[in-house]
Order: structure tokens, then C-alpha cells, then sequence
């Protein structure tokens, strides 16, 4: 146990690395595409039309914060870099988190400095904006884009970022959420909701009354969701 990482490290020096080639795949109109650059267009296409989505609702007013938060801090930017896990793959930039954890107390007011000017002018940098996408093939027609899980490799630095704006939402979401909520949420799992439908199973059994789920597996779940 701890070792995962070295054990993989050795079996990747005994059996080599393996790269999968992608040979085909179709456009949206079903045609075949076998050349590189139409290949990589076509992915292009794919996740831009998957990640398109018009935020603004007029009419959505629910839940609006009407009052300034506070500056970000450096504290702030101190604690989301030290909680990036280390050992994982760079985003666009090519620069992975390590270097900013060595150099510390530099790399924080760096980047404190820049998610400040973030905070007050309300745009995100380009260069944070370009992800790396990875697909990964699930079940189904390869040569079918729906067909593969897409993983984005997005820079660390807008990582830092990230984690603050999800650490001041999270104080809000938890006020908002309903009880009856128990997934993606901390420190709760759907195995409560799990041990709550044995629990009226069992007392459906005792009183001989009938009960109905309905249950709803909903593809790509994660991505339909308004970012």
C-alpha cells in the first residue's frame, strides 16, 4: 500500500509504454474520417459542441448574491496550492504543479496577484481557457465520439483558482441543497440513500404494501450540467 505508483513505474520499464492509435472516426453526418487533421478537427468539434452551453438566464434570479465577497487572500491561494495533488499530468501549458509548491512562498504572490486581477475584472486568462483533452473508449462503436469518456488536462495554475471559487460556493451550496441530497457532497455518500431504500423495503415486506423506484441513469450525466 503507498507504492501503487512505483509498482506501475516498474511494469511500465518491464512491458514498455503502449500508445493506442486512433484509426478512424466518423463525423456527424456518420462519414468515416481516417486522415489526422480531420480526426483531430472532428474531436475539436465534438467537445466544443459537448462544453457549449448559454449561462445567462434573464429570467433566473434565485439564489443571486447581491453583496461584494472579500479579496481573495494569499492564504487562500496558499491553501489551493498545497492541496493539488502532485504526480499528475499538466494541463496546455506543459507545466506540471511541482514547481510551484518548490518554490513556495514566491509562487504565491505570484498567483495571488493573479487571481486578484481575475477577481475584480471578471475574466478568466485565454491560457487558462485551453484544455487537453484525453479520450477514453467506453462500450459501443469506437469510431463513435458519444462512445468515449473525455478526460481535460487543465492548466495547475487555474487550478489554484479553482479551488478558491469552489471553496466560497461550497459555503452557499450547503445552505441551498436539500437534505435529501447525499451525493457529491462531503462527508455524505449514496450509500445513505441506499441503506434508507433497504430500510423501506424491509417495511414494505412488514406491512405487505407495495412500492415502485424509478430509476434514471442519465448519459453523460456530468457534462449536461451547467458549469
Amino acid at each position: 500500500m503507498g507504492k501503487t505508483r512505483d509498482l506501475f513505474n516498474k511494469m511500465r520499464d518491464t512491458k514498455g509504454t503502449f500508445h493506442a492509435k486512433m484509426s478512424s472516426i466518423k463525423d456527424r453526418n456518420g462519414k468515416d474520417l481516417t486522415e489526422a487533421e480531420d480526426v483531430k478537427k472532428r474531436w475539436q468539434e465534438y467537445t466544443e459542441e459537448l462544453y457549449k452551453k448559454d449561462l445567462h438566464d434573464p429570467d433566473n434570479h434565485y439564489g443571486v448574491i447581491t453583496h461584494l465577497e472579500p479579496d481573495i487572500l494569499e492564504c487562500e491561494v496558499k491553501w489551493a496550492l498545497e492541496s493539488i495533488t502532485t504526480n499528475k499530468a499538466s494541463g496546455g501549458d506543459g507545466i506540471s504543479v511541482e514547481p510551484f509548491q518548490i518554490l513556495r512562498d514566491d509562487a504565491v504572490k505570484v498567483l495571488h496577484s493573479i487571481c486578484q486581477k481575475i477577481w475584480k475584472t471578471q475574466q478568466w486568462p485565454q491560457d487558462w481557457k485551453r484544455s487537453v483533452f484525453i479520450p477514453i473508449p467506453k462500450k459501443g462503436n469506437a469510431k463513435e465520439c458519444s462512445n468515449y469518456c473525455t478526460i481535460a488536462l487543465i492548466s495547475h495554475a487555474s487550478k489554484v483558482m479553482l479551488k478558491i471559487l469552489q471553496a466560497k460556493l461550497q459555503q452557499y451550496l450547503n445552505c441551498e441543497l436539500p437534505d435529501v441530497q447525499a451525493g457529491f457532497r462531503k462527508g455524505r455518500g449514496t450509500k445513505d440513500q441506499t441503506a434508507n431504500i433497504l430500510w423501506i423495503m424491509e417495511k414494505a415486506r412488514e406491512f405487505q404494501k407495495n412500492i415502485y423506484f424509478c430509476l434514471i441513469d442519465c448519459a453523460k450525466a456530468f457534462d449536461c450540467v451547467d458549469h
